[in-house]
């Protein structure tokens, strides 16, 4: 009886695009949805890299220091200052892509500071710029929710 182990793959195909041929018809809708897009990342920056946000044991952290207990185990502006000086200055409205791409690796940083669902994924793989700030859209309204302590996240 000679059992065989079957490896299964799966066949997807990938299309690489080049971020500036995908923004150079930026169409207006979404260029106007990026600038919206610009107060909601500047009001995340604030809450998240305020170490007195964590003082709400309602606002969900993955790095607290103990589940339950006010403060972190990192310092939350200084990993928000590394990030950002990682990933660069924020790309204009005038490019949705590459700014939905900027936004989800701010709000989504490594190592991670787990005050946002994982958008990264989504704005990788959508199609369209307005998709791509769609994604963006939501994981920052959720994570303001969960940093001011309106609607903590279920993570």
């Amino acid at each position: 009886d000679n059992k065989q182990s079957i490896t299964e793959w799966s066949n997807n195909k990938i299309l690489i695009i080049d971020e500036n041929s995908e923004d150079a018809d930026a169409t207006n809708d979404a260029i106007a949805k990026a600038t919206y897009l610009i107060p909601l990342i500047e009001r995340w920056k604030s809450l998240a890299s305020d170490q007195t946000t964590y003082d709400n044991v309602d606002v969900v952290a993955m790095t607290r220091r103990k589940s339950g207990q006010p403060g972190l185990s990192i310092n939350a502006a200084a990993l928000i200052k590394k990030v950002q000086r990682e990933i660069g200055p924020m790309p204009p409205p005038t490019n949705p892509s590459q700014f939905s791409v900027w936004g989800a690796a701010l709000i989504n940083p490594l190592p991670a500071l787990g005050v946002a669902t994982e958008i990264r994924g989504a704005v990788l793989e959508s199609p369209s710029a307005i998709g791509k700030l769609a994604v963006l859209e939501r994981g920052l309204i959720k994570s303001i929710n969960n940093l001011d302590g309106t609607r903590p996240l279920n993570m």
